[in-house]
């Protein structure tokens, strides 16, 4: 499952599937990320070039196009827009 239920919602679950089946339940937030790790491990991928990060990155654009760079990421047309004072 992805993203955060209501915080009154309740889950409900067989209790057999987890002994029967050997499956788990495991929660996190937000991705549970450890920077202290994860951020050295993502650097060495990068150096690798097993991360192409410069793919996440359309342009460059003004701040007072910034109506239009929301809309553009709406619609699609870019993964990700910086924008510049």
């Amino acid at each position: 499952a992805v993203g955060l239920p209501h915080p009154d919602q309740e889950l409900s679950v067989p209790a057999l599937q987890f002994a029967g089946a050997g499956k788990r339940l495991l929660g996190s937030y937000m991705g549970d990320a450890v920077p202290a790790r994860d951020i050295p491990q993502y650097l060495e991928h990068w150096r690798e070039g097993r991360l192409p990060v410069e793919l996440l990155h359309t342009d460059t654009r003004p701040l007072a196009e910034i109506n239009e760079g929301l809309d553009a990421l709406a619609g699609g047309e870019v993964v990700r827009r910086l924008f510049t004072p």
